[in-house]
């Protein structure tokens, strides 16, 4: 029987409410799901030390090497363990592959062309004065950091006149030029990055606005829709990230209060083109780096001439907690995984 392995960098199970979703998942598709994180493993015996699901409970178990590995945990965390991790990945198949940082995707596309009409004027700033030009040319603009996550260190700029608007963690500012520069340069002094244009993405409450096209690797190796839901900032804030508040609903009920005379035609346009970008930033990983992707969490912006923007593309991307078990993602993970091991 096939045997998964997830791998994560905490410890126990019991702390993370999404992983027994994946256990149901191994169990309803017929093979072995362990669960581990790098203490775990065992080279000289070939075993995995981790914990196994039974009737609702984690309990301990020593298993052999797992056929294939869904790495799951945070990169950053896993890297703690660098070298078991990086021996695990010459001995065993792993299911996923970082996509890149912000600039290092916008950079991807842009050269490659074919979704270059989709990418919102952005660039790295490394002064005050570039951000200034910027703005200049864009108008409105959005400062974030380039590895960020979950809405952190997003700020909303916008020329007013001498002074400048400036909306950080969901308050506004009115800033002079030379406290805008104290602003920028502390940040820029340790962490890098970048400016994009503000696109004026928002439902018809006026609610600021973007969709998750979360698509996935099924038993076959093809992508698939795992789900696509709207978010809305339901604050002063202009984050639409859900760990910062923002209300979640899925296409169809979004679509229904907020556009139902196009609710069928937005539907298939977003569907396709998740499909599309999915396939197209395959290939060009699988050109670069000899290996594709498992799963990809794509947010874009609608503006009001319905076109896409592409704000980023998210590696291993998370859900909210009231999707767990729905929507077949946990499944889809199974059976990708158990794809790799099938000859």
């Amino acid at each position: 029987m096939i045997l998964i392995g997830m791998l994560h960098h905490r410890k126990m199970p019991t702390s993370i409410e999404r992983t027994s979703f994946y256990a149901l998942a191994a169990k309803e598709e017929g093979v072995d799901f362990i669960y581990f994180s790098p203490k775990g493993v065992d080279f000289k015996n070939k075993v995995i030390n981790g914990y196994v699901y039974k009737n609702g409970i984690w309990k301990r178990a020593t298993k052999r090497f797992p056929d294939v590995i869904f790495n799951a945990g945070s990169p950053a965390k896993l890297n703690r363990s660098k070298q078991i991790v990086n021996r695990l990945r010459k001995e065993i198949p792993f299911t996923s592959y970082p996509v890149g940082n912000k600039m290092a995707v916008y950079k991807r596309l842009k050269k490659a062309k074919v979704f270059s009409r989709y990418l919102i004027p952005t660039q790295t700033v490394s002064s005050t004065q570039e951000l200034l030009k910027f703005i200049q040319k864009n108008g409105k603009i959005v400062f974030k950091p380039v590895g960020g996550h979950q809405g952190e260190g997003v700020t909303f700029i916008e020329r007013k006149g001498q002074k400048f608007l400036v909306q950080f963690e969901g308050v506004d500012h009115i800033y002079t030029l030379s406290q805008l520069n104290e602003f920028v340069s502390k940040r820029i002094l340790h962490t890098n990055y970048l400016v994009q244009r503000y696109i004026n993405s928002k439902n018809s409450d006026g609610e600021p606005t973007d969709f998750r096209l979360h698509v996935h690797k099924d038993g076959n190796k093809k992508w698939i829709i795992s789900v696509i839901y709207a978010r809305s900032s339901t604050t002063r804030s202009l984050i639409t990230n859900v760990h910062q508040g923002a209300k979640v609903a899925v296409l169809d009920d979004y679509l229904k209060e907020h556009n139902p005379r196009h609710r069928e035609e937005m539907k298939k346009k977003l569907e396709i083109f998740a499909i599309k970008l999915a396939n197209h930033l395959d290939d060009l990983q699988e050109k670069s780096h000899l290996h594709k992707f498992d799963e990809l969490g794509i947010d874009i912006g609608i503006d009001e001439h319905n076109n896409i923007w592409i704000y980023e593309v998210n590696w291993l991307p998370g859900t909210p907690h009231s999707f767990y078990g729905k929507y077949g993602i946990e499944t889809n993970t199974i059976r990708y995984a158990a794809s790799l091991c099938k000859k």
